[in-house]
């Protein structure tokens, strides 16, 4: 059985930096060299920073190479329940973010020219029984009032075109969606990096802890905080305060976490060779 994740297993070598201990002092340290390190990364090395990515085994070898290459718009959460549950302007922020990080993947892609096929192949939300699909419809019509003009229904008689099967009623398409090979863009992202980052270690010994880091290396850990937008970092060992625009950060959005039960039908994805399909389990 091969266990390695199809997207790893296809990546191009990424040998640009370098291997073991790493000397000297950057502005800043990030540890860890998947989507969000990288992204992190490439966006303070523009605003002037002197960055070192450290990282314990392979270029997005973890999850930002473990999924199922999906670039979402949209939630995973009923834009109709969450605007009860929280306001429609709160609600249409959430959908928007989601929209902007599509966008913002699709930029680097571009700007850095990173081979990666990515496409807007757009996601189908399929209705597994006929009330499924009035239920699709309405918010559809929801979603194009408020905040997405980029839906439209799906309905029975071109179901199978998309598919290739007629055990659906329907569905829902948000056509902003995409998919990329998920490897290539990780390894992509990092060379995109170079020479502005001091280091991208493809191998390297395992990241020290930031309380004890070795010689050579000083990490300061900031205190734990919660994000804001506003916020300034200043950079270790400098005097100079970078800007981070957190839209210029990578972010996975495959899901939108909560602390609450929206109550939605589960839904399970049963993916078609381009387009992330989606099915009402219940």
């Amino acid at each position: 059985m091969k266990l390695e994740s199809y997207w790893l297993d296809t990546a191009p070598a990424f040998s640009v930096g370098a291997q073991g201990p790493v000397a000297g002092r950057a502005d800043v340290v990030v540890v860890g060299a998947g989507f969000t390190g990288l992204s992190a990364a490439l966006a303070l090395a523009r605003r002037g920073a002197t960055v070192t990515v450290l990282e314990a085994g392979r270029v997005v070898g973890e999850a930002s190479g473990r999924n199922g290459g999906h670039c979402n718009s949209g939630l995973a959460h009923d834009f109709g329940a969450l605007a009860a549950r929280l306001g429609v302007d709160k609600a249409r922020a959430f959908y928007q973010a989601y929209s902007a990080a599509v966008d913002t993947v699709e930029r680097l892609v571009r700007d850095e020219d990173i081979d990666c096929d990515f496409a807007r192949v757009g996601r189908l939300k399929l209705a597994a029984k006929p009330e499924h699909y009035d239920k699709l419809a309405r918010a559809c019509d929801l979603l194009r009032r408020e905040v997405d003009p980029h839906v439209a229904m799906v309905p029975r008689a071109h179901i199978h075109a998309e598919v290739g099967s007629d055990s659906f009623y329907g569905g829902l398409l948000q056509k902003t969606g995409a998919q990329m090979h998920m490897g290539r863009f990780g390894v992509g992202l990092a060379q995109a990096g170079q020479p502005r980052l001091g280091a991208a270690p493809a191998r390297p010994a395992p990241a020290p802890a930031a309380e004890h880091p070795p010689a050579g290396i000083p990490v300061r850990q900031p205190p734990r905080r919660g994000f804001d937008q506003n916020d300034q970092s200043r950079a270790p060992n400098s005097q100079a305060t970078v800007q981070l625009d957190l839209r210029d950060v990578l972010v996975d959005q495959s899901h939108l976490i909560s602390a609450f039960d929206f109550g939605q039908d589960e839904a399970v994805d049963v993916g078609t060779d381009r387009r992330l399909d989606v099915a009402y389990r219940q």
